[in-house]
């Protein structure tokens, strides 16, 4: 299975700016999503794909992030890789 479809899943599910819930379009977050799959292979361990979308958002929003913050969307979406 392709990466993107994965990481995209689990970006939309941390919603981390709130904008899906509030009525954003679905296609909100794939600019990010496509650039974290970018970055990201099979072999990536769950804390490199933190790290990883962790630079992409505070990049795409200009906030600073806390990797903390992605943790258990990044094991999420290292377990599906893995499936």
């Amino acid at each position: 299975m392709p990466i993107f479809p994965i990481v995209k899943k689990h970006v939309d599910q941390l919603d981390r700016m709130g904008l899906l819930a509030i009525g954003a379009p679905p296609d909100e977050y794939d600019l990010e999503s496509r650039r974290i799959s970018e970055h990201i292979t099979r072999q990536s361990t769950p804390d490199e794909i933190a790290q990883i979308m962790t630079d992409v958002f505070a990049k795409a929003f200009g906030e600073t992030e806390n990797q903390e913050t992605y943790q258990t969307a990044a094991k999420r979406i290292y377990e599906d890789l893995h499936r």
